[in-house]
């Protein structure tokens, strides 16, 4: 169903609060109400003409807001499109949204009411608190967009547990990749000091030096300084002709108010982390050209309208709300198609089949690309031990450059695909 004036208006506070607050890795009615009856098994699967329950819980208030509503608005409008088709083996997707507030222990409570309550064939965690849910629903398929270590990399633990948001390992490869391409020897770092930020200067500098790169100085700083000059006049006293940034949401501003204040004209390429943030407001229009994100390829435009293989997920999308970034959108779309094709290729509702089907489908030379949606250029590659999407096929084209320019249905300018 679409959604009043008042609920756009709420929902387009919501995306900026929550971008510029969150800056997530690099994120219809929400909650009980909407919620799908039970699915009815026989012998282990649904019944014939029973639903494909889809159960997720995502912030949709709160500081992480802008994510949750992207997600749980994907999520809905992939059902209509699948449906569109006979649905799932011929069961209708049905979306069941709770709300996690933005607050671990209200995910994990609402996680707990979802598997109680309804037997799921899929779940999605929470893009920022996904890691503390699979305990929860290790029987059941999990696909998720969760960037943390424990969503992916604990395949044997979680086997039905897959993720479609590549690592924060893998954001790394593109920005050694153009920094090469356009001659910068020279580079300097920039991160933040919490967990990401430090993954982040250790990856950096190890692919730094093995593309042959001198890394003349690596600066980190506190998420909430307002004020770092000082680490940005190092790296340009360095000599660096290139910095590379990992900057989450709003703090990508002090990041550019320090290129400003030191008039440091040099390049800042930024991982899709820092294009997660309405960054056309929180960047100063004096130093905007020299901000770049190698972002994903599925949130970037070529002009001022839409990429036409993006309208019918952005038509359905916009029915239900206001898009905060086509890159949290195409990937949480991407997740229902992911249970569609192991389910599919399994030929029933079990969720071990179609999880052993997902993790061969880098290999499957029929392969629907079309079907998905920042996937089109290939599959994501997983094995055994490893549920994050593999780096490899990620240098095929899954890449574009995007700028700093203003937001068009969640799409930032930029070109693409961006091959390395």
């Amino acid at each position: 169903m679409g959604v009043s004036r008042f609920a756009g208006m709420r929902a387009d506070r919501l995306v900026i609060r929550g971008l510029a607050a969150a800056g997530v890795a690099a994120l219809v009615g929400v909650g009980a109400s909407g919620a799908a009856a039970s699915t009815k098994r026989v012998g282990g699967h649904a019944a014939a003409g029973s639903p494909f329950v889809v159960g997720t819980v995502q912030p949709t208030s709160g500081l992480y807001a802008a994510a949750g509503l992207d997600i749980v608005h994907a999520l809905k409008a992939e059902a209509s499109i699948i449906n569109a088709k006979g649905g799932i083996l011929g069961h209708k997707v049905e979306v069941i949204a709770e709300n996690s507030n933005s607050d671990p222990q209200a995910a994990l409570s609402a996680t707990q009411h979802l598997v109680s309550d309804h037997k799921l064939n899929m779940f999605e965690p929470d893009v920022i608190y996904g890691a503390t849910q699979l305990p929860l629903t290790k029987n059941i398929l999990t696909i998720n967009i969760c960037a943390s270590a424990a969503c992916g990399e604990g395949a044997p633990q979680y086997p039905l547990n897959f993720t479609l948001n590549p690592p924060a390992g893998a954001q790394v490869p593109p920005l050694i990749a153009y920094a090469k391409q356009h001659g910068y020897k020279k580079v300097g770092i920039l991160a933040t000091n919490d967990s990401q930020g430090t993954f982040f200067v250790q990856q950096a500098t190890a692919d730094a030096k093995a593309a042959g790169l001198n890394v003349t100085s690596s600066q980190t700083f506190s998420p909430t300084a307002t004020d770092i000059s000082a680490e940005v006049q190092s790296i340009k006293g360095s000599g660096a002709q290139a910095v590379l940034t990992w900057a989450a949401g709003a703090t990508i501003t002090s990041v550019m108010n320090g290129m400003q204040s030191v008039a440091y004209k040099a390049p800042v390429l930024g991982t899709p982390t820092v294009f997660t943030a309405p960054v056309e407001q929180l960047v100063p229009a004096a130093v905007q050209k020299q901000l770049l994100c190698l972002c994903y390829g599925v949130g970037i435009r070529a002009r001022s309208s839409v990429p036409n293989v993006l309208r019918p997920l952005i038509s359905k999308v916009r029915t239900y709300g206001t898009i905060a970034s086509m890159m949290v959108v195409g990937l949480a779309a991407d997740t229902l198609e992911l249970a569609n094709y192991g389910y599919t290729k399994a030929g029933s509702l079990n969720a071990k089949k179609a999880a052993a089907a997902i993790q061969k489908i880098g290999s499957d030379k029929h392969y629907p690309a079309s079907s998905f949606w920042a996937y089109r250029t290939g599959a994501p590659r997983y094995t055994a031990s490893h549920h994050f999407p593999a780096s490899g096929p990620l240098s095929k084209g899954f890449y574009g450059v995007a700028k700093v320019s203003p937001l068009i249905d969640g799409l930032y300018l930029g070109t693409k695909p961006f091959k390395f």
